[in-house]
């Protein structure tokens, strides 16, 4: 296995070479590193090859990122769409206690107890029936 990092110097020219031809962006710095440092002959059919190269990396990179950006994004979508339910869910608990606590209260004020003690004992057509009546 060969770990590349650009910013770790190696004693091994294979690892420099790799280094040089695979993290450098800059086609004329990359052909004055491989002239000065390994020797290369730098020719205009090596240079064409080495362009080819830096454009193939160069549409990995692209495409690396773009596929870095869609599971981003993606992920974001899913984030956004749980943390969505979740405060809608909270949300509707609270506006149905809300609601809950105002027929209770009136119920309460208007001394319609028997009623009162039918919800709160889980008479739920009852407590629908009274937010119709009431219009809570």
């Amino acid at each position: 296995m060969i770990t590349l990092n650009p910013d770790v110097s190696s004693e091994d020219q294979f690892i420099g070479l790799l280094n040089c031809l695979f993290h450098e962006n800059d086609i004329e710095v990359k052909k004055e590193s491989l002239r000065t440092q390994f020797g290369f002959t730098i020719n205009d059919e090596f240079g064409k090859e080495l362009g080819l190269m830096c454009n193939w990396s160069e549409a990995l990179i692209e495409q690396g990122i773009k596929k870095g950006i869609e599971q981003g994004i993606k992920q974001g979508i899913e984030q956004g769409v749980k943390q969505g339910i979740k405060k809608g869910i909270e949300q509707g608990r609270t506006e149905g206690e809300n609601q809950f606590r105002e027929l209770i209260n009136i119920l309460r004020k208007t001394g319609r107890h028997a009623e009162l003690e039918a919800i709160l004992a889980g008479d739920e057509q009852l407590k629908q029936q009274l937010y119709k009546e009431l219009g809570i």
